[in-house]
């Protein structure tokens, strides 16, 4: 027997209230469930929602950012539409985050944004066609991508790159033949994990230790 859970939407007395200016919208501030929704009733400016859910509460996008002393989420983060896959800090208190996005705090972004630790995103974009994976920022404070992409920052960039403080792509170029799922950067080197055979025209199953000035496989 599917199971059906009764949801008292109190906090959608203000939002049902509120006058539309423009029908189509959708309303960024409406609560969301965690499972599916199978009959709505609104009555005298409450909601009551129906489903097969356990919790329902605010929408807060795909990035969320927690204390770590209490736990509890920290409200002011940009609304990211899409799909995270991959953060690093940015050594000043703000993050890159990377995967499937479209939007980022109401900021157009492919794939790739830059929030800065007051919680704004930045005008850095460099954009991929496809997917990010793994992210490291290396020493010098460039930003070492990997995932399923064949640009990146406009250039011809395969599944590897590496992308400058003002968004632009160094010549850096390894091209592995097939994705990257996992970075780590250390020193002059950068460590790549993924389904590749090949770093450029080298051998490499799966695993390569690459130098962050010439881009050529180590070992």
């Amino acid at each position: 027997m599917r199971a059906l859970h009764l949801a008292l939407f109190l906090p959608l007395l203000s939002v049902l209230a509120a006058p539309r200016a423009v029908a189509e919208t959708a309303d960024p501030n409406l609560w969301v469930t965690n499972g599916t929704v199978f009959a709505l009733q609104q009555h005298e400016g409450t909601l009551y929602v129906g489903g097969q859910f356990s919790e329902i509460s605010p929408a807060t996008g795909a990035g969320v950012i927690f204390d770590p002393q209490t736990g509890a989420s920290v409200p002011g983060f940009p609304k990211v539409v899409g799909r995270v896959f991959a953060a690093a800090g940015d050594g000043a208190g703000g993050w890159y985050i990377g995967g499937l996005l479209t939007n980022v705090g109401g900021q157009p972004r492919a794939n790739l944004a830059h929030i800065a630790s007051n919680l704004t995103v930045t005008s850095w974009n460099p954009g991929t066609n496809e997917a990010v994976l793994a992210l490291g920022v290396g020493v010098s404070g460039t930003l070492f991508i990997g995932g399923d992409f064949t640009t990146a920052a406009g250039q011809p960039r395969t599944r590897l790159a590496e992308i400058q403080v003002d968004g632009s792509a160094t010549t850096w170029n390894p091209g592995p033949n097939g994705i990257v799922w996992a970075l780590a950067i250390t020193g002059g080197s950068v460590y790549a994990g993924g389904d590749f055979t090949f770093i450029g025209a080298t051998p490499r199953n799966r695993l390569a230790q690459i130098s962050t000035s010439t881009a050529v496989s180590r070992r």
